[in-house]
């Protein structure tokens, strides 16, 4: 599996607080068959100190060289949206603030809860025209969060839009796939048919520490909104991939678990151009 969504540069943002951590999550990663992970703090990292994220994340790689870890790392961002902030950060991916995923021409985004469907219209086209090419981030949480202001308007016709509209890919997150019945099941379920529908295009696991359950002084952030990779015992990643290898058809499996970015399943194959 490729990963494209893990917080895992040390020391910034909501990711692991030191390199041990860090390093312990790529491991974990690997033993639960990731092969490559592309490193996505968020946005307002990279405002407040770029130069600290791009230092912590050279140091990240040339550790995992040492350890003789065979997983890759690559470089991106997620952009997170939030209400009040919007125009400004759309200005700011215009201005190539934050770095794109692997330097290509994609740009990973979040949305808050209980964002509009008009503000989910309004960012990702603004993206789009701005040949930013947007990946929805673990799109089975942003759009069963997402604030409907119409009856007969629901998670399932806005993913239909955006798609149709604004030309979005969808990152589904793997744990939403092995069971994980938080909050409701409601992200497993509508993950599970953005599957059968052929829309999602990237898997991801959203990881950001290596145990959720670790005492909060240990780390650099507290645990509220922590995701990790689960334990040698739970294996979340694990089922997430068997998931899809037993529901999809081989070839929408390879193209959903092993495609690169800037590949997408049903898009782009391997050795096009991201152009």
């Amino acid at each position: 599996m490729y990963d494209i969504h893990m917080n895992v540069v040390p020391g910034i943002g909501d990711g692991p607080g030191i390199m041990e951590e860090a390093v312990a999550m790529l491991a974990q990663a690997q033993r639960q068959g990731i092969r490559a992970v592309m490193a996505t703090p968020n946005n307002w990292c990279w405002e407040r100190d770029r130069d600290g994220g791009m230092e912590s994340f050279e140091q990240l790689k040339a550790e995992v060289q040492k350890r003789g870890l065979a997983i890759g790392l690559t470089l991106g961002c997620e952009t997170q949206f939030i209400l009040g902030s919007m125009t400004r950060t759309i200005q700011k991916c215009r201005m190539n603030a934050y770095p794109r995923l692997n330097g290509k021409r994609f740009t990973l985004v979040e949305f808050m809860p209980c964002t509009t469907e008009s503000d989910f219209s309004y960012v990702l086209e603004s993206l789009h025209l701005s040949c930013q090419n947007p990946i929805l981030g673990d799109a089975e949480q942003c759009l069963t969060m997402a604030d409907f202001t119409r009856t007969d308007y629901g998670p399932r016709e806005l993913a239909m839009e955006l798609r149709k509209e604004c030309r979005v890919r969808f990152q589904i997150n793997i744990r939403s796939l092995a069971g994980e019945k938080y909050p409701f099941d409601r992200y497993g379920e509508f993950a599970r048919w953005l599957i059968d529908n052929r829309m999602a295009d990237f898997v991801g696991t959203g990881a950001n520490c290596l145990a959720a359950n670790e005492p909060i002084d240990t780390l650099y952030f507290d645990r509220i909104h922590r995701r990790d990779l689960g334990s040698d015992d739970n294996r979340v990643v694990e089922r997430g991939i068997k998931y899809i290898r037993d529901h999809c058809d081989a070839e929408y499996a390879e193209a959903l678990l092993e495609r690169e970015c800037p590949g997408a399943a049903g898009h782009v194959t391997k050795g096009q151009s991201d152009a």
